[in-house]
């Protein structure tokens, strides 16, 4: 607690703390993320989820089909292609996250786990967006991490 001595009188009678600093504790203030450990497997599922999303929407390219051709005008053979069948928890984890999204209540909560986990913003960003403090991020990211479990298992 200030005492009066605390504080300096200056030009036109206002006085102000000696230290410039009323409220925050000195030193740099940053987003905290500790994941609890009840979240762990949630937290790696969602990180998977935010890497193959990266990897599925990957801007294209326009390239031209001649390299399809060879000199003589034939047609080149190309190796098989064998795909993997889709993850269906990642799949599933994609419906949770646009359901959020398109929820009123939980809107926030989806675009921040879109933001974290696929487009890989900084909790101080994902504060600044979300007009969220500093010291609640853990809490936000929580509560956010719950709401996919909820959905997850019911």
């Amino acid at each position: 607690m200030m005492e009066d001595d605390d504080f300096v009188l200056v030009e036109g009678g206002e006085a102000r703390p000696e230290s410039g600093r009323l409220y925050s504790a000195p030193g740099p203030r940053l987003p905290v993320d500790v994941v609890a450990v009840a979240h762990v497997a949630i937290h790696f599922d969602l990180d998977r989820w935010g890497r193959w999303n990266r990897e599925r929407y990957q801007q294209q390219t326009c390239e031209s089909i001649e390299k399809n051709f060879e000199e003589t005008g034939g047609r080149q053979a190309k190796k098989a292609v064998v795909a993997l069948p889709p993850d269906a928890r990642l799949r599933r984890m994609e419906e949770i996250v646009v359901a959020l999204i398109q929820d009123d209540q939980t809107e926030a909560h989806g675009e921040t786990l879109r933001q974290f986990y696929c487009r890989r913003w900084a909790p101080k960003t994902i504060c600044w967006a979300h007009h969220l403090q500093y010291e609640g991020f853990g809490a936000w990211m929580f509560l956010s991490r719950a709401l996919v479990l909820g959905r997850l298992y019911a």
